[in-house]
């Protein structure tokens, strides 16, 4: 003679591992969730300053990040003039140190270089450092130049408007 029996008790024991697999994916989602990734500062815009010899420099950069076209005014050893590049495809670069991390100090800052002109000239130079997202600096060259020679590491300061 066989006695089933359908207590309580052994309901609650058949109902336990379901129910801690169930808390078990609970906990896990929970565990797994991460804190929001930290907004980045946005550098697209124009963005306009000047170099120490007070010429003019703008530039121009998109939402992806590239600079899409300068302008940059030169006035030395004579010469003075003004140049445009258009239609760039220039990236910008987050600055990375060696050996990392970067310091508190240099935070997001994105860096950029182009240069246009055979190295026997003439030959123009920009680099640049997104510094914030309204501040930029950088240094500017311009070499073998016809009748005006050369003149390297002009710093530069823009803003962005």
């Amino acid at each position: 003679m066989s006695i089933t029996t359908s207590s309580p008790v052994r309901r609650m024991h058949q109902a336990i591992p379901g129910l801690l697999a169930g808390l078990v994916v609970v906990l896990a989602s929970g565990c797994s969730s991460s804190p929001p990734a930290p907004t980045l500062p946005s550098y697209a815009g124009t963005w306009h300053g000047q170099t120490l010899h007070q010429a003019p420099i703008g530039f121009t950069v998109s939402a992806d990040d590239e600079v899409t076209s300068i302008t940059i005014g030169h006035d030395f050893n004579g010469c003075i003039g003004s140049e445009t590049f258009s239609n760039l495809h220039v990236a910008t670069d987050w600055i990375t140190c060696i050996p990392g991390p970067c310091p508190a100090s240099i935070g997001r800052q994105r860096t950029f270089i182009f240069s246009v002109g055979p190295t026997e000239g003439p030959r123009t130079m920009i680099s640049g450092v997104l510094s914030s997202s309204t501040s930029a600096s950088g240094q500017v060259s311009f070499q073998n130049f016809p009748g005006c020679g050369t003149i390297n590491g002009i710093p530069w300061a823009a803003s962005r408007q």
